[in-house]
């Protein structure tokens, strides 16, 4: 369950680590580095940008109201994940 929740995370984590590896064993080069690090930056810019986040919760007076006033009401459980 941990694997699924973080794939993204752990993947880039090793796609950076394997390029920085790679940048090691050839020589640290500028562009090399730079590589690393736009991948890095990308990799971040990625996680923060499509992260997933928990909704708004309405009120409980209101949710109460609703599913107590006769209405069919659709209630949605979801995990962030």
């Amino acid at each position: 369950m941990l694997l699924n929740q973080y794939s993204f995370v752990i993947l880039s984590g090793l796609a950076v680590a394997g390029l920085l590896l790679w940048a090691v064993a050839r020589g640290l080069r500028t562009e090399r580095l730079v590589a690393v690090g736009a991948l890095a930056l990308g990799c971040a810019l990625a996680f923060l940008l499509f992260a997933p986040q928990a909704s708004p919760t309405p009120p409980g007076g209101d949710l109460a109201a609703a599913i107590g006033g006769g209405a069919p009401t659709l209630l949605e459980f979801q995990s962030p994940y």
